[in-house]
């Protein structure tokens, strides 16, 4: 697992844009913002999703565990996932030194309910999307809408961008599709400078061409990238 520096040292003339969670300690979100401004990434996308995680039922019937799943995937054993919930890499991705000192206590399994914790109760209202705005200078597109309301909402609080999404319907399954959802979305932000996007269900160049003539202006994709990795 590389860090955002690595990737964006590796990628000098990509266009970078950083996925965050906001953290219910503002402390780690504001570290990760510094982070991201310092390594030259020109946009924040806070997943607005997940406040809470979502009981995968699929992964459950299938017997999936995270930790077993990651380190199975990773055999010669170079870094495991275990390595990523560590107290030195908690330490090193900027983790407040309190909690550190907790995990040594502890143990890293102090460490993995922490950062469940941290983001599954981060409640990322909008008063908290306003305080990340006044932070920084870079763009904030939120990743996790679906509703008009939302939207509106959104474009009154000053985002810059919005993406439509239900994570892939990984969290809440019986959300409806973003395909659905684009029309209305796309409506309420009419006049405003708000860019909407789209991911979720596209699986063909058919499914982008759709979400652009009703209003995206761009797609994201996730699931095909990682199919297609798997096959080379």
């Amino acid at each position: 697992m590389s860090s955002f520096e690595t990737i964006a040292s590796s990628a000098p003339s990509a266009v970078l844009w950083m996925q965050l969670y906001p953290y219910a300690d503002r402390r780690h979100t504001l570290n990760f913002i510094r982070r991201a401004e310092r390594s030259g990434f020109q946009a924040l996308v806070v997943t607005v999703d997940s406040p809470q995680i979502g009981i995968f039922a699929r992964s459950i019937r299938s017997g999936y565990e995270a930790q077993d799943q990651f380190d199975s995937v990773l055999p010669n054993g170079d870094i495991k996932f275990t390595d990523f919930l560590s107290v030195r890499k908690f330490a090193q991705f900027g983790g407040c030194s309190e909690e550190t000192e907790k995990a040594k206590a502890s143990g890293d399994k102090y460490l993995f309910q922490y950062l469940k914790q941290q983001i599954s109760s981060a409640a990322a209202d909008w008063n908290y999307i306003a305080w990340m705005k006044s932070q920084t200078k870079l763009p904030i597109i939120l990743k996790g809408i679906l509703t008009a309301e939302s939207a509106r909402e959104a474009v009154a609080v000053g985002v810059h961008g919005i993406i439509v999404s239900a994570h892939g319907g990984r969290q809440l399954d019986g959300v409806q599709a973003p395909i659905e959802a684009l029309p209305e979305i796309v409506d309420a932000v009419r006049g405003s400078k708000v860019e909407v996007y789209m991911d979720g269900g596209v699986r063909s160049g058919r499914d982008v061409f759709k979400a652009l003539a009703i209003g995206a202006k761009a797609v994201f994709i996730g699931r095909p990238i990682i199919w297609g990795l798997a096959m080379t």
